[in-house]
């Protein structure tokens, strides 16, 4: 006979979370998936004991990997700390498969969704561009018309966009259809 799930205490809202599983693997897509709220840590169900988490507060999430050295690089993995941790220094490299899910709920310790625009970004494959924020302008994103297939593709043009304009403070990726280049 299979395994029965565990019971949740949590009431029916809590009962489970959308999340996005980021592979390793870059041949396979980035996938959203539920996570069933479990007493105690459901994530470490899913990525075996001694995972790490790393908050995102940028995009309200936390980023959780399992800290094993042994893993293969996960590079858009690692692209996504640093694009919300920005800048980068002293920031890990993420090994292995990747799960985002939402800040933990204060007091009560539930984790919450993926932000939907976050969600949707990294798993729906749209075109994306993207963007930067500088010290001269903090409040203006300015970018161009170039547009990329995947998330991935587009940080990493912010990163060298960051490379040439040094005042870079912050770096983001917008969907392609959110309108003019800069805002």
């Amino acid at each position: 006979m299979g395994q029965q799930p565990l019971p949740s205490r949590a009431p029916a809202a809590q009962a489970g979370i959308q999340a996005v599983i980021i592979p390793w693997d870059t041949e396979q897509p980035a996938r959203g998936t539920i996570v069933r709220h479990i007493p105690g840590d459901p994530l470490g169900l899913l990525l075996g004991a001694g995972g790490t988490g790393i908050r995102l507060p940028r995009i309200d999430a936390v980023l959780r990997c399992t800290g094993d050295e042994e893993q293969p690089l996960n590079i858009r993995a690692t692209d996504l700390v640093r694009a919300h941790r920005w800048p980068a220094t002293g920031l890990p490299l993420i090994r292995g498969t990747a799960l985002l899910v939402g800040r933990r709920l204060p007091g009560k310790g539930h984790l919450t969704s993926v932000p939907a625009p976050m969600r949707d970004l990294l798993v729906q494959g749209k075109q994306c561009r993207a963007q930067v924020s500088t010290s001269q302008a903090p409040e203006r994103w300015l970018g161009n018309a170039m547009e990329f297939d995947d998330w991935g593709q587009a940080y990493r043009y912010g990163v060298r966009l960051a490379g040439r304009w040094r005042r870079v403070q912050k770096i983001r990726v917008v969907p392609a259809e959110t309108g003019h280049p800069t805002t």
